[in-house]
């Protein structure tokens, strides 16, 4: 996600006394994330960290793979808040919708899902449920 949507904005590092204050306020939170975090940790242990750490090497070699048949990453494009992009290839644009998912912000992926999700009519053009029709 951060390779094709990051911020150009200068990434800055939070300080030890704000940590401990959203700590404070969201300790609810941080159990819940503990408690995940610990059980999938757990799990990476059962399967085998070399194991997993191979199939995410060939996992994000495909994707690179993919991307490059969609993307043309030698021009990019601002995008909105503060975001950048690659420029979608004749490729990306006609023959493969995921070439699109690929750029899309993770909160209006979220509601495409849903409605794919709730309708079940998974035929629908993904620009008639991203509102681009």
């Amino acid at each position: 996600y951060l390779n094709r949507m990051v911020s150009s904005k200068p990434k800055v590092t939070m300080l030890e006394e704000t940590k401990a204050r959203i700590l404070k306020y969201q300790v609810i939170d941080a159990q819940i994330f503990d408690h995940f975090n610990a059980s999938f940790e757990q799990h990476i242990d059962r399967i085998g960290r070399e194991k997993v750490a191979s199939q995410v090497k060939e996992f994000q070699e495909l994707r690179e793979t993919f991307e490059n048949k969609c993307f043309n990453k030698n021009n990019i494009i601002k995008g909105p808040y503060n975001s950048i992009s690659w420029e979608i290839t004749d490729y990306g644009k006609n023959k493969n919708v995921a070439c699109t998912f690929l750029q899309t912000r993770d909160v209006t992926l979220t509601k495409v899902i849903t409605k794919l999700q709730l309708s079940q009519d998974y035929t629908v053009p993904i620009k008639d449920l991203m509102g681009l029709s």
